[in-house]
């Protein structure tokens, strides 16, 4: 009688044994393909990011060459120090006009350039954040070892 109850404890044990190793399985193939989907989010995150930052060095390169355009309109009016006031060339008032016009494009140009450059950072400052590992591990309940 004793060996029977034995058995029966063993057998107990064995299917208890059984199922774990089925749940640990399954948990297993859970967290590989997530694992795969996360390598996946990855690498296409971090070719948006390269993207991103060709499109922000473009814009810096644009936003030099303007600026340095700019200065040299506005540093051109200087030239002309070695004549006297009374001989120096003058301007009719629609001539200024003209000019006040253009450099106020140019200054416009130039803004929404230096937003275009505070955006793409932004976007850049936030890629170091990790709220997409963060939204998956609050999804599954895990602990965080997946958050890449």
């Amino acid at each position: 009688m004793d060996l029977i109850e034995t058995k029966n404890a063993l057998n107990i044990v064995k299917d208890d044994l059984i199922a774990k190793v089925d749940e640990l399985t399954g948990e297993k193939e859970l967290l590989r393909e997530e694992a795969d989907r996360l390598r996946n989010a990855k690498s296409s995150l971090k070719e948006r990011v390269a993207a991103l930052e060709e499109d922000n060095k473009s814009l810096r390169e644009e936003t030099e060459k303007l600026k340095a355009h700019l200065k040299a309109q506005q540093g051109g009016d200087d030239d002309d120090g070695s004549v006297p006031v009374s001989q120096r060339k003058r301007f009719t008032r629609v001539e200024m006009a003209r000019i006040l016009m253009e450099r106020n494009e140019y200054k416009e140009r130039l803004m929404e350039l230096q937003d275009a450059v505070r955006y793409a950072e932004l976007l850049r400052a936030s890629r170091d954040r990790p709220d997409v590992g963060a939204s998956d591990s609050r999804r599954t309940g895990g602990s965080g070892v997946w958050g890449l």
